[in-house]
């Protein structure tokens, strides 16, 4: 039964990524032709910020729903209530602290795209809970075919909006426009509306175990944001449109196909935990297959790299060759160290996570400090040798 979820969510899955597959290409590659390094750089100023409220928003209760073995639709309808006040909250808060942001990066554009960014987290606490229950339920396919819409969606209203002249406003509101979509999506599939009463009682077990995971997740947030962050503050947008670009196209390719393998395997390897055998068998299988697939391409692409910058987003973005190539040094065991979560979650070992992750967070972050000296291309090549 396990095999045959996993098999046709994994079919679904690929089916889905085929058709979005363009779409993300042009992501890449179009978006970049159209808009300067600079209007990266300012998006990116305010992305890891809204990364870390939607991550704190959900407080690791996805991951705790997912994984428990008893789940009541009051305890769902309880949780939903608390996701919601918590995701306005959040957004008035990120809304109040936008001059704040403008001040730290000496920069009013950023701290306006906070701004309007902040409705995103709102809409956080509408749809964490509805995926969730998908999630758990193994509706992979349905998921897929959610994602895929909401993609090409994003980036249809990306391009016209680049078009037009908006500059970094165009990336916000792609992202705007696949969140919706995803949002009438989940709702109209999850098959579950707040019609119980809510059950607040017994929902300590969630955020106990949630709140493990959630600073395991913040601890590795940082360790991925936080350079973003550091350059924004002290090279300027301009570094960072470079440094952003590099980064994407070192890692996101391997943050798709992990973000694949975490909504099939997270449910399926939480049910084996009890099996160590199939348990273990199941996580090498796909991982081996993952690194044969994978690694090849890797190196190609960071050798390649001051050649293949000019030739896929133009002459303007060469600057990022330097960044991409040291960053594929990381990307080449990123398939193994992204799914460390995906153990540790699914077996329940909330607190070996969180000692992972911080280890993880201070070395990045270190190596982050280290390499600033030298600008966008010496943080990623400190970070690089430090992962």
């Amino acid at each position: 039964s396990m095999q045959a979820h996993a098999v046709n969510g994994a079919v679904a899955i690929a089916i889905a990524q085929i058709f979005k597959l363009p779409f993300q290409a042009a992501s890449l590659i179009v978006l970049p032709r159209i808009l300067m390094p600079v209007d990266y750089g300012i998006y990116a100023m305010v992305d890891p910020l809204i990364s870390m409220s939607i991550l704190l928003i959900d407080f690791g209760i996805s991951q705790a729903v997912v994984q428990s073995p008893q789940l009541t639709r009051g305890h769902v309808t309880g949780l939903f209530c608390i996701q919601v006040v918590v995701g306005v909250c959040g957004a008035a808060l990120m809304f109040l602290a936008s001059p704040l942001i403008s001040a730290f990066y000496h920069e009013p554009r950023a701290g306006a795209l906070a701004a309007a960014s902040s409705l995103f987290l709102a809409y956080a606490g509408l749809v964490n809970i509805p995926e969730t229950l998908m999630n758990r339920q193994m509706k992979f396919g349905w998921l897929a075919v959610i994602s895929a819409i909401g993609v090409s969606f994003g980036l249809l209203t990306g391009v016209v909006a680049a078009k037009m002249g908006l500059h970094y406003w165009a990336l916000t509101l792609d992202y705007a426009a696949t969140c919706l979509v995803n949002l009438i999506g989940v709702w109209l599939c999850c098959g579950w509306m707040p019609r119980e009463r809510p059950d607040f009682s017994g929902l300590l077990r969630f955020f106990k175990f949630g709140g493990t995971v959630m600073l395991s997740d913040a601890a590795s947030a940082i360790s991925r944001q936080a350079d973003s962050v550091l350059i924004g503050r002290y090279a300027g947008p301009q570094q960072l449109g470079f440094y952003d670009r590099g980064a994407k196209l070192a890692v996101v390719p391997l943050q798709r196909i992990n973000q694949v393998f975490q909504s099939v395997l997270l449910p399926i390897l939480s049910r084996m935990r009890e099996d160590g055998e199939r348990y273990r068998q199941a996580y090498l299988r796909m991982i081996r297959q993952l690194m044969l697939f994978l690694s090849p391409g890797t190196v190609a692409v960071g050798v390649t790299a001051p050649v293949l910058i000019p030739f896929l987003l133009g002459d303007r973005w060469a600057a990022s060759a330097p960044i991409l190539a040291w960053l594929t040094l990381s990307a080449l065991h990123r398939p193994i160290s992204m799914t460390m979560n995906l153990l540790f979650v699914s077996q329940g070992r909330a607190r070996a996570y969180l000692v992972w992750s911080v280890f993880s967070a201070v070395t990045s972050v270190l190596s982050f400090i280290i390499g600033l000296r030298w600008g966008a291309v010496g943080v990623a090549a400190a970070f690089a040798l430090s992962d």
